[in-house]
């Protein structure tokens, strides 16, 4: 359905959603203030937050960046991750049909990128930029929708990514949540490619991108785990509220048996359901501690 994305300035935020090409928007999106909503993300009281939905498509439709700015005593400045290798979720992934077009048209907007666009071992062409806060996007080039425009090119969300210290936990972990397909993507190397990841030096890293399957819409999850180099702080603990990207949401038939699933399962609930009588949300942690929060309807 979409990531979750915490900013120290929704204005900046939404200004910047605007120059990347998403003319979509849900503005204000979600209850400023909510005890439900506050305690199924981690908090014991009410927050203060302002909440803004970003859509490629107009009409709005999912997959939406989820933007949150807490406010008041809920904020937590703790930035971003800094380099892409931190356990958790480092960035998201769109693809565009103009990829040198865009790097150049959003280095004339003063968007910042790690490096010049690069070519990876499998022969994707790439890009790392950062919104105000310093929180990570890559931008891939595709011959999927039209040709390239004056202005921005992006396409679709094509993944979010999950650094994780056990690849092969993880995707079991995500196997239960129903990501049944799978494909490998472990690369390694040095040079321009390790530099557009803002490495000096050789950077390697095992993969897989998981999906849920024929007949669903929606992008992949991107399961890394780094050995090249090693960074195994953890995911930044809960609540839900410092800067970056800090949960991914994802849509069931029935919240009710989803989350007595989990729970039979052994898998720990950040906090109590939140939301309205009918529909509602809820966070697990993954075996990395990411934050995955299911929303749906209730059955009872």
């Amino acid at each position: 359905g979409y990531f979750g994305l915490n900013t120290s300035d929704i204005e900046s935020q939404r200004a910047f959603y605007e120059t990347l090409g998403f003319i979509g928007e849900i503005y204000p999106a979600g209850p400023e203030t909510s005890t439900t909503f506050a305690q199924a993300l981690g908090f014991p009281e009410d927050y203060l937050i302002h909440v803004s939905l970003h859509s490629l498509e107009d009409p709005p439709t999912p997959p939406f960046v989820d933007t949150v700015q807490f406010r008041g005593d809920s904020y937590r400045e703790e930035p971003p991750y800094a380099q892409l290798n931190h356990i958790g979720m480092a960035y998201a992934t769109y693809s565009t049909t103009d990829l040198d077009g865009d790097f150049a048209y959003l280095q004339s907007k003063g968007v910042e990128f790690v490096s010049a666009p690069a070519t990876a071992l499998n022969g994707e062409r790439f890009v790392f930029l950062k919104d105000q806060d310093g929180v990570f996007l890559k931008l891939i080039a595709t011959a999927e929708g039209e040709g390239p425009t004056p202005g921005p090119n992006l396409v679709r969300l094509v993944n979010t990514n999950m650094n994780v210290a056990d690849l092969e936990r993880s995707r079991e972990f995500y196997r239960l949540l129903g990501f049944t397909e799978s494909a490998p993507d472990s690369q390694a190397g040095s040079g321009e490619f390790a530099a557009a990841y803002g490495f000096d030096g050789p950077i390697a890293f095992e993969g897989v991108d998981v999906s849920l399957g024929e007949g669903t819409v929606g992008a992949s999850s991107q399961l890394r785990q780094w050995t090249r180099p090693l960074d195994d702080a953890p995911a930044d603990p809960p609540p839900v509220n410092h800067l970056g990207i800090d949960r991914i949401n994802f849509y069931v038939k029935d919240l009710t048996a989803a989350v007595k699933t989990m729970n039979e399962l052994g898998f720990e609930q950040l906090g109590p359901i939140g939301g309205g009588a009918e529909i509602g949300i809820v966070f697990f942690f993954d075996p990395d501690g990411i934050k995955v929060q299911i929303a749906g309807p209730r059955t009872n």
